[in-house]
């Protein structure tokens, strides 16, 4: 397979990749892998927010052992920024969620939050009522996005789907009594793995902190995930032997320049 038709198919890949991305909604609700990771930002003074699916799921995060990613804001968000005044009271958090049903095993819930490790989970018994209004919540956002991997809504037109209302909001609609998973925009927050165990008691839950992980939401809308202990991924074999042949190309590309500039004509 020639150097050409390499790049076409690397090419062709990448479009599907963002054409795929473009065309997805928002994944809120999953009983088997867990959704995404759901950035909510809202706006208590103006009763306005903002939801949006960052296309990294839940599984992946977990398997990783935290996320090192970079998300700029959308048109959706940078609108609903350009609306906040200074004297504004808003909130964001980063939320993932896999829903166990009715018994607990199986049940994750990972979550920005200021606090540090470590600290009492709440009772197994209300961490398994978690789900119940982010569910109705993510659902709502879903249905008023579309197709569109984000959503700005108000609490008058939207009220199921408006991230800071009683359904999710600061503290899953006030369930999340040991922790706070919210901050202003600007801020920083570590982030948690929420897990129950097998019985319904009034025991905490476990809660275990993804070591250097932190999320920060600038006031421009940009997202950055960091954990400086994550390790970046070595290339595979192919993808090596792909980059050399671009900088091989390149090479040859230069001297054939360079060849044609030294031509002289009597």
């Amino acid at each position: 397979m020639n150097t050409t038709l390499k790049m076409t198919l690397v090419a062709g890949a990448l479009a599907l990749a963002v054409s795929g991305q473009a065309n997805a909604a928002i994944n809120g609700i999953s009983t088997t892998t867990g959704n995404d990771l759901i950035l909510s930002v809202w706006d208590q003074t103006t009763q306005t927010s903002y939801t949006a699916d960052l296309g990294v799921t839940l599984a992946s995060v977990v398997t990783a052992g935290g996320l090192n990613q970079s998300f700029a804001a959308d048109a959706t968000l940078t609108s609903f920024l350009g609306t906040i005044a200074a004297t504004d009271v808003t909130s964001w958090n980063v939320v993932a969620e896999k829903t166990g049903g009715v018994s607990l095993p199986g049940f994750t819930f990972l979550t920005t939050s200021t606090a540090a490790a470590p600290f009492a989970g709440p009772a197994n018994s209300i961490l398994k009522t978690f789900n119940v209004g982010p569910d109705q919540y993510m659902s709502a956002a879903n249905t008023a996005a579309g197709t569109a991997t984000s959503i700005s809504v108000t609490n008058a037109s939207n009220a199921t789907a408006y991230a800071g209302g009683t359904l999710f909001g600061n503290n899953f609609g006030g369930k999340a009594t040991t922790f706070t998973n919210d901050t202003a925009i600007g801020g920083t927050m570590n982030f948690f793995n929420l897990t129950g165990s097998s019985t319904l008691t009034t025991a905490a839950s476990k809660v275990t902190q993804f070591a250097g992980q932190t999320f920060t939401l600038a006031s421009n809308g940009t997202l950055s995930a960091v954990n400086a202990n994550l390790v970046a991924a070595v290339p595979e074999p192919g993808e090596w032997l792909l980059m050399l042949s671009g900088l091989g190309l390149l090479g040859f590309v230069a001297t054939r320049r360079k060849n044609a500039n030294g031509l002289t004509f009597a």
